[in-house]
């Protein structure tokens, strides 16, 4: 019986110090790091494909899964049916995305071989679609683009267009030459005029990528090309540069009193603005923003009038004591172009990764479509993450 009673005393005795040693760390580290299988609040884990694994991650209580199974872009046809792009084919659903038929473009024209890489898809007003896309087939690698070789490299820009609701397709056409890299925003103004942002690499030294747009007056039948935006507060520190120095052309959208807007990022993010639809651009200043990580960002106007934006935020949650570094998909709309933002929600949140570097690639690029007015569809590239949400639940009423 004194047995019992004396192993009871020191069962108590080593809780009480498991206790007190968990209040003095709290104390002198500050709250436990929150575990990475449990939703913070307004969250919900979602299993998602990410290249050959499935992995959890956290969405917004207000987001739904949604259903498609193609990352986008999208654009509305006159018939109520929905296209996309899937590299080398055209994709049309006549059911909100439940279903899909392929219209496979050919593989090579006049004997030129095509194979379409990440692409931007705008349908003007007058009904013609046009699909922007870097040509793979013409890559031409040279190592590292620092080395003396690297001014061979190339992968051009093509603009291919459609007058018959992607039932067929005229040939590709040329638009900028040299090393392109993903372009993902193309607009229309007010004007009819049609820009589009394209990230373009120039081999003076230092080497670096920088932003130009692409101007279109007739329906995507002629292309002029306009200032190339350059910031020198980006450039490298070293004489020769780096694959990941300068900054990628961004996103766009046109302000009520006819400015267009321009966001950039890689390893800084910047904007710029533009009097003139596109063709010449002020000089780009940083972002005054608390969102010192963030890069990526994608703009979209809204039916509503309202501009959303997206971008990725990375190493959120870092500390000293818990270095790993987090990427989160962020959402703000602005309904007075920019001056004043409702509050940033996140939408995707994935946590556990090793590094910043890592964090950048495991979190990429958004694509916003609104699929009727006020109701979204968000796409990323990778994780295979698509949700849809409504405006108002995050606007309110």
């Amino acid at each position: 019986m004194v047995e019992h009673v004396e192993e009871m005393q020191m069962s108590i005795l080593k809780r009480f110090s498991s206790l007190l040693g968990l209040a003095l760390f709290v104390v002198a580290h500050g709250p436990l790091a929150q575990a990475a299988d449990t939703p913070p609040t307004g969250m919900r884990s979602m299993q998602v494909k990410d290249r050959k694994e499935t992995i959890s991650i956290f969405v917004d209580d207000r987001a739904n899964a949604l259903p498609v199974s193609f990352v986008g872009p999208f654009v509305h046809l006159r018939d109520g049916g929905i296209l996309t792009v899937s590299k080398d084919d055209v994709q049309i659903s006549l059911d909100r995305g439940a279903t899909w038929s392929a219209k496979r473009q050919p593989a090579t024209v006049d004997g030129k071989p095509y194979k379409r890489g990440d692409a931007a898809l705008l349908r003007t007003r007058d009904g013609t679609l046009l699909w922007t896309f870097a040509n793979e087939s013409e890559f031409v690698g040279t190592g590292p683009l620092t080395s003396p070789e690297a001014a061979k490299a190339r992968m051009p820009l093509y603009v291919q267009r459609s007058v018959d609701e992607g039932n067929t397709w005229l040939p590709p056409q040329l638009v900028l030459d040299g090393y392109t890299g993903s372009t993902r925003s193309i607009i229309q103004l007010r004007s009819g005029r049609i820009v589009a942002a394209v990230p373009h690499v120039t081999f003076e030294r230092p080497t670096r990528w920088r932003s130009v747009c692409v101007i279109s007056d007739d329906e995507g039948k002629t292309w002029q090309k306009g200032q190339v935006v350059d910031p020198k507060f980006a450039w490298p520190s070293r004489p020769n540069g780096d694959l990941h120095d300068g900054v990628r052309a961004g996103t766009m959208a046109e302000f009520a009193d006819g400015r267009l807007w321009m966001l950039l990022s890689y390893r800084r993010q910047c904007e710029t603005f533009s009097t003139d639809g596109g063709l010449n651009w002020a000089d780009a200043t940083d972002v005054k923003s608390s969102y010192t990580t963030s890069q990526l960002h994608t703009l979209a106007r809204l039916k509503s009038g309202r501009l959303a934006r997206l971008w990725v935020e990375l190493g959120a949650e870092r500390t000293k004591e818990n270095p790993q570094a987090g990427a989160r998909l962020c959402l703000a709309f602005t309904a007075d172009d920019g001056k004043t933002w409702s509050p940033t929600a996140t939408l995707v949140h994935r946590t556990g990764i090793s590094s910043m570097k890592e964090a950048g690639r495991c979190v990429h690029s958004a694509e916003v479509f609104e699929v009727a007015a006020g109701e979204l569809w968000l796409t990323l590239h990778r994780p295979d993450v698509r949700i849809t949400i409504h405006e108002q639940d995050f606007v309110g009423k």
